[in-house]
């Protein structure tokens, strides 16, 4: 039987004063940090890209080949918008923890899982191809 139980176990160190270390290290900081700068990027990115897209949709320019809508681009903005914030919030807690490197494991596993999930979703749909022709064109 998985026992997850150990995973999730506080291995913090106690101080002299007999309470547990409940404070993240700078390594973890600095991953935080990371974490964080690319949600806001990600957030200012599909900002541009539904800007973008109702701007050349409003000029008659986007080529019918492209399968993209408004309603699938606020959907892939709320997902990972929903995943982001979990993996900062999970980091978090494991670090919290001192647990930090096993998150950072972790939270790689499940990324690796999910793009290849996403890949094999798009590949179907030609979403993200169409993502990247948005994306390359001109919307002047």
């Amino acid at each position: 039987m998985l026992k997850l139980d150990k995973i999730f176990k506080n291995k913090c160190l106690y101080k002299k004063n007999g309470k547990r270390s409940d404070d993240i290290g700078l390594i973890s900081y600095i991953y935080l940090f990371i974490l964080v700068i690319f949600f806001i990027f990600n957030i200012f990115g599909y900002f541009d890209l539904i800007i973008k897209f109702n701007k050349l949709k409003k000029n008659n320019m986007l080529p019918k080949s492209l399968q993209i809508t408004n309603t699938k681009i606020i959907i892939a903005f709320i997902t990972n918008l929903i995943i982001s914030i979990l993996q900062i919030i999970f980091f978090y807690n494991m670090a919290k923890i001192c647990r930090g490197f096993l998150g950072f494991i972790l939270l790689l596993i499940i990324s690796i899982i999910i793009n290849k999930f996403i890949k094999y979703i798009t590949i179907s749909n030609s979403f993200m191809k169409d993502i990247e022709v948005l994306l390359l064109m001109n919307d002047n």
